[in-house]
């Protein structure tokens, strides 16, 4: 047992004891011994003791002492440690993969088979928790001592139809672990398609990691694209396994629109095509004609409706700032044709309130010229209403007039110097879905070179989804009000730097701005189970609406199994282990243990009573005195 502390560095505040110390040395006097011969025409009074007097201070400076030191105390959070604590009964967590590529029965009978095992063969003293995951993990039963709540947990579990994220998984683990030791064991087929360059966790080396192999993915037929062509629609085909011959059936809105037969070649691709689909509106469902290896692939769904165009506003500089302008205006109107987004070139001198922005999804920003005081306001209250703006730090923008009008939530934004050594730009977060179309091409953005860039600090809860090579952040996304603000530390006129020549600028800017009015625009497509609406957990069709307009009309959407979750390729059960990140400082396991005991004990509440009680007597005695 010792005594620990939370927060040790309120300690300090016991030096503030001496300051009712000084006041009681500087208090004490010795006064003058005044002759005076008359006494017997004073009435006479009871005569202080001076020893009683000196107790009364004594006890009165005691108690300021504690109360300062209890207050110091308190705020440090203390709490007794406990060498059982370090060393409580472990923790087993089982998770087990329901992804879709795990959806044939045999393979997912094995899964349940060798959970139930791993929960078996958990040691004596450990507990046991199983946790669920696919592109998220979801905890089924909580570490506990009930073996048989664990066994009966994953007798009833069936797979989805999300894709593999095993960076959910061991984050999820380590979460119900806590701060014990702990064996993490994943049943899991190993599809390599579940790891990304993103997906990096530290786990400590009290957790053990153990993958129970449920086998390859069986011989399947996937259906991995289903798209409108200008002579119909075509199916695109996936196999795996030998040469053999499918059915491909094809409806509209729930019709026969036709059945055609293919052979594929062994671990191949093909195409189908229905020529003659040309209708502008219905929903098609493409399905084989007999189900086959994992069931999930086995249809795909398209909506054949129009979608509404999104209006985005780029504002820049007026005169020849609007040549600013030019090469964001094409990306987006490159976007699936122009009726995806309509777009409009504003200069800046004419935005100065909310009615100039009425109606647009997303304000692209690359000059501020002309820009007020009140349009900087005006644009805070777009962003704030639901609006999304992506502010592009040029040579042609105002930093500090933005600050001005967009108040605290804008980020601190500081030009730099001409860099003598280009930087180049780095994604850190594959999955965000900015990015999320480059993350099988981690290089994408290797050959753009930033000869100038603005420093961002941060000023609200922001995620940085792009870096430079120097570590400084490059492009910042954060919520504001209803709506998102994105900061692009850079510009997009081709003047510092060379990304507009990139072949990924397009589809970067339009992902971005998709982002950005995620609260008016239609996604472009949803996969099923990744958590981009909660009505999308299986294959089909559902009626979305913007976030930012609940009494908006319905767009339908298709919503499709992802594609990777047909790849067969696999890691080996060492590789994968040898692919998790060691954590070999345990950040996180000592603080847990030590918020964990603190709260249980919670001391402080007894230190702050104690000191409310000793100012009360010090209140009362000292009005007596």
């Amino acid at each position: 047992m010792g005594l620990g502390f939370l927060s040790p560095l309120f300690l300090l505040g016991a030096l503030t004891v001496a300051i009712p110390v000084v006041l009681h040395l500087f208090r004490r006097r010795n006064d003058p011994v005044v002759p005076f011969s008359a006494m017997r025409f004073l009435r006479q009074v009871p005569i202080e003791q001076a020893r009683r007097r000196r107790l009364q201070d004594l006890l009165l400076l005691a108690l300021r002492v504690a109360a300062l030191l209890l207050l110091a105390i308190g705020f440090a959070r203390p709490y007794l440690q406990s060498p059982m604590s370090a060393s409580q009964a472990g923790v087993t967590v089982v998770a087990v993969d329901v992804s879709a590529s795990m959806g044939d029965a045999i393979r997912f009978a094995r899964a349940t088979t060798l959970a139930t095992q791993a929960i078996d063969k958990a040691p004596a003293g450990d507990q046991v928790a199983v946790v669920q995951f696919a592109s998220r993990a979801d905890v089924l039963v909580e570490p506990g001592p009930d073996r048989n709540a664990a066994r009966a947990a994953i007798a009833r579990l069936q797979p989805s139809f999300g894709p593999t994220r095993y960076h959910a998984a061991i984050a999820r683990g380590l979460d119900v672990v806590g701060a014990r030791t702990g064996r993490l064991v994943l049943v899991t087929d190993l599809q390599s398609s579940g790891w990304t360059s993103a997906d990096a966790v530290g786990v400590p080396a009290r957790v053990s990691i153990e993958v129970a192999d449920v086998g390859p993915l069986p011989p399947n037929v996937g259906i991995a694209a289903l798209d409108r062509v200008p002579q119909g629609v075509r199916v695109g085909l996936s196999s795996t396994g030998a040469s053999r011959a499918v059915d491909v059936e094809l409806s509209l809105d729930g019709r026969s629109a036709g059945r055609q037969r293919v052979t594929l070649p062994a671990d191949g691709t093909g195409d189908v095509l229905f020529a003659g689909l040309t209708a502008t509106a219905g929903v098609v469902r493409a399905q084989l004609g007999t189900p086959d290896g994992i069931p999930a692939d086995d249809q795909r769904w398209l909506v054949l409706d129009s979608r509404p165009g999104v209006r985005a506003a780029i504002i820049a500089s007026p005169g020849a700032g609007l040549d600013d302008a030019v090469y964001v205006r094409r990306a987006l109107e490159a976007a699936e044709g122009s009726a995806a987004w309509r777009v409009e070139v504003r200069p800046a001198d004419r935005v100065q309130d909310g009615a100039n922005l009425s109606g647009v999804a997303v304000a692209v920003l690359v000059g501020t010229a002309g820009l007020d005081r009140r349009g900087a306001e005006a644009l805070g209250r777009f962003v704030e209403q639901g609006g999304g703006l992506l502010v592009a730090v040029g040579p042609g923008v105002n930093v500090e007039l933005l600050a001005a009008g967009l108040g605290s939530a804008f980020p601190r934004l500081r030009v730099g110097p001409p860099a003598e050594t280009p930087y180049s730009l780095v994604p850190t977060d594959g999955r965000h879905p900015i990015f999320r179309l480059f993350d099988p091409d981690a290089g994408a953005f290797d050959q753009a070179r930033f000869s100038r860039i603005a420093t961002i600090a941060t000023t609200a809860p922001s995620n940085v989804i792009a870096r430079f090579d120097n570590g400084a952040p490059a492009l910042v996304d954060q919520a504001m009000g209803k709506g998102r603000l994105g900061v692009f530390a850079s510009d997009l006129s081709n003047r510092w730097n060379d990304l507009v020549l990139q072949p990924a600028f397009v589809p970067w800017v339009v992902e971005t701005a998709s982002w950005l009015a995620a609260n008016h625009a239609a996604p472009t497509g949803v996969v099923a189970g990744d958590g981009v609406t909660a009505q999308a957990q299986r294959p089909g069709v559902i009626d979305w609406r913007p976030t930012a307009a609940a009494g908006a009309p319905a767009t339908r959407l298709a919503v499709n199994v992802a594609a990777q979750e047909s790849d067969p390729r696999r890691v080996s059960a060492a590789a994968f282990v040898a692919q998790v990140t060691r954590d070999a400082e345990d950040r996180a396991g000592a603080p847990a243990a030590a918020r964990r005991q603190e709260a249980e004990q919670g001391w402080w509440r007894y230190g702050l009573a104690l000191m409310l009680i000793g100012l009360v007597v010090e209140s009362a005695i000292g009005r007596r005195g």
